[in-house]
């Protein structure tokens, strides 16, 4: 069994075989995973995680923000913050980049208007949606958290305070194209906020 102990928060946390995924809740973030199979550890601050497992198993340590809750739900395309686009205004990142899956305006509106980034996710699976979705959803996505953003200085700010961490859309809803679950995945997600991270701290290292 993989085991270490957070000195964050004192928890001891135990994975007990591959692709158990056990962390804590507290601001480090600190998890393991692997069981008897490896051991990987990570957290915010690894200083603050302490390795218990008496093994000859590989440990590997990994500075990085599991999952966009807590502190880093910003991160989330969930998260509220209000975004303008070809003249209307979207509540969140996840209104916005489901209302452009729609071919007609009635379906795009519907989920604009919707109470909630899940009510919009959820109408989105209802409607027909562009033919070319899957070649250009990247893309799509990519504009949709820029303009999240750009539009929302404070939330660009957290951004950047993350520096080099490693961000990963760790979640339990079995996405493993935009995120990663305990079988593993693409992470494209995370990836794209750590490349408009990289392009936002350029910006602000010019003065742009």
């Amino acid at each position: 069994m993989g085991s270490v102990k957070c000195l964050e928060c004192g928890k001891i946390l135990i994975s007990r075989s591959r692709h158990d995924f056990v962390q804590c809740d507290c601001p480090n973030q600190t998890f393991v995973d692997g069981g008897d199979n490896y051991i990987r550890v990570g957290g915010i601050d690894l200083s603050k995680i302490e390795v218990l497992s008496d093994t000859n198993t590989n440990i590997v340590k990994t500075n990085k923000i599991s999952g966009f809750f807590g502190k880093y739900r910003f991160l989330s395309n969930f998260f509220q913050s209000k975004i303008k686009f070809n003249g209307k205004t979207y509540k969140t990142a996840e209104h916005l980049y489901q209302s452009l899956k729609a071919t007609n305006e009635i379906d795009a509106e519907k989920i604009r208007k919707s109470p909630s980034p899940s009510e919009a996710k959820k109408i989105s699976r209802s409607i027909k949606i562009r033919d070319n979705w899957d070649s250009i959803k990247v893309g799509i996505m990519f504009m949709v958290i820029k303009l999240k953003f750009e539009q929302n200085k404070e939330l660009a700010l957290k951004l950047l305070n993350t520096k080099n961490i490693y961000l990963e859309e760790t979640n339990n809803w079995n996405d493993i194209f935009w995120g990663v679950t305990s079988s593993g995945g693409y992470n494209i997600l995370g990836n794209l906020l750590m490349i408009l991270r990289k392009m936002l701290g350029g910006k602000n290292e010019t003065g742009n």
